[in-house]
Formats: C-alpha cells, sequence, structure tokens
C-alpha cells in the first residue's frame, strides 16, 4: 500500500520508471540501484531487485483539500488531524537529512581508515543480529521462510547467508571506527540518554531495547549513535 507519485523523483532511480506501463494486478521486478551517497552505508552503491504489484492508478485531477478526514484516510486512522500530519512529515524530513548527512560522514571517514584483523567474534555476532532481522522481516511483513525470502530475490539461503556475512563485516568495521572515536573524544552515554534514545527509536524504554539486544550491545549501539550526532554537532 505504498504510496507513489509517477514523476515525482523520490524513489531510486529507474523504480518510478519501472512501474509506468504496469497495470492494475500486475507484478514485475524492478531491478534499480542504489546511489554512492545513499544514507544507508551497506546499501551504497548496490544493485537490489524490489519484487512489487500494482494495486490501482489513480489519477489526480485536483489537489484535495487538506483536511483532517483526508489525514485520517492516507494514514488510516493513526494520525488524525493536519496537525499532526505535518508535524509527523516535518520529523520524517529532519530524520532523512539527518540520516543522510551521517551516512556522507561515515563513508569519508570509512575511506581513510584502515583495518588489520577483525574481531571474529563480532563479525559472528553481527551476522546472527542480521540474520535474526531478515527471518523476523521474511516472516512478519511476507509470511515466508528466509529461505523463501531469499528465493525472492534469486539467492539460494547460503548464497544469501554469505551476502550477510559480507554487510556484517562491514557494519563491524563501522562500529569499531565509532567506539575508538568513542574512546579518542571521551564520548560517554549516560542512563538518562540511553532511556531517551531508545524511545526515540519506538521502544518502551532502554529496558525493551535491552531484551532485545541485550544490555551490552544495546548500551553499544545507542553510545555509536550518540557519536556521530556528537560528530555532526561538530
Amino acid at each position: 500500500d505504498q504510496l507513489i507519485e509517477l514523476g515525482s523523483g523520490n524513489f531510486i532511480d529507474g523504480f518510478e520508471a519501472g512501474i509506468e506501463g504496469m497495470f492494475p494486478g500486475e507484478s514485475k521486478v524492478i531491478t534499480v540501484t542504489f546511489p554512492q551517497d545513499y544514507w544507508d552505508v551497506s546499501m551504497a552503491g548496490t544493485e537490489a531487485e524490489f519484487h512489487i504489484t500494482l494495486n490501482y492508478i489513480r489519477q489526480i485531477d485536483s489537489i484535495p483539500e487538506y483536511t483532517d478526514s483526508l489525514v485520517q484516510e492516507l494514514t488510516g486512522g493513526d494520525l488524525t488531524t493536519t496537525a499532526e500530519y505535518t508535524a509527523w512529515l516535518r520529523g520524517q524530513m529532519e530524520l532523512d537529512a539527518v540520516n543522510y548527512r551521517r551516512s556522507q560522514l561515515m563513508n569519508a571517514i570509512m575511506a581513510s581508515s584502515q583495518f588489520k584483523d577483525l574481531p571474529q567474534n563480532r563479525i559472528e555476532a553481527m551476522a546472527k543480529e542480521l540474520n535474526i532481522y531478515y527471518t523476523d522481516v521474511a516472516q512478519q511483513q511476507y509470511g515466508e521462510t528466509l529461505e523463501e525470502y531469499a528465493a525472492a530475490y534469486g539467492m539460494s539461503l547460503e548464497d544469501f547467508q554469505n551476502e550477510l556475512a559480507m554487510q556484517a563485516e562491514q557494519n563491524v568495521q563501522q562500529d569499531l571506527v565509532t567506539l575508538a572515536i568513542s574512546e579518542k573524544e571521551n564520548i560517554l552515554i549516560t542512563d538518562v540518554e540511553c532511556e531517551e534514545r531508545a524511545k526515540q527509536y519506538g521502544y518502551d524504554g532502554f529496558s525493551e531495547m535491552a531484551g532485545i539486544y541485550g544490555e551490552e550491545r544495546a548500551r553499544e549501539l545507542l553510545l555509536m549513535d550518540k557519536v556521530r550526532d556528537t560528530l555532526l554537532d561538530a
């Protein structure tokens, strides 16, 4: 149920063009390449396949009036007023801007970083973390097993897990660089900050996040988040 306005240019280059000419009910695989400056460094410059189904086409002859009822229709009742929707949109735009600046910053830092021996235990833990994440995505969003999810992208389960292993190594490199900056610049995080940042990510509090990742890993994730924000503000 993702709404896409053709010609808006809000999606990755080639995505909207791939939809042109489709009919309602038609399914298609669209192959695009993420830009080199994409905010998610792990996806920057990589090719991806989107398996989509076009549900319907709606021609907008005129811009509808911006009302509370329109907001309720667009959000399924999650938001009820134009003020709430405007605030939500502003928050999303600000978050996108921060994520973009973060990715640019990390790209620059990683380009000037060198690694000798990466701790294998961290790579294995990261790979496990990614495996759990994508298993949840497959089950909750598509009702599939991880093997079925991988097959939808033209990969065997083994190939998909090899991709995760490569992504895990890249993620560990970023983690180590960020933690090294934290140590060098003496950037610490308090219990109060952990609680606030966990809530910003949609958790009820730090205890819920710690229950998923473990207390040490959850605190580390939030510390690295603070490091990146500190660098942006510098």
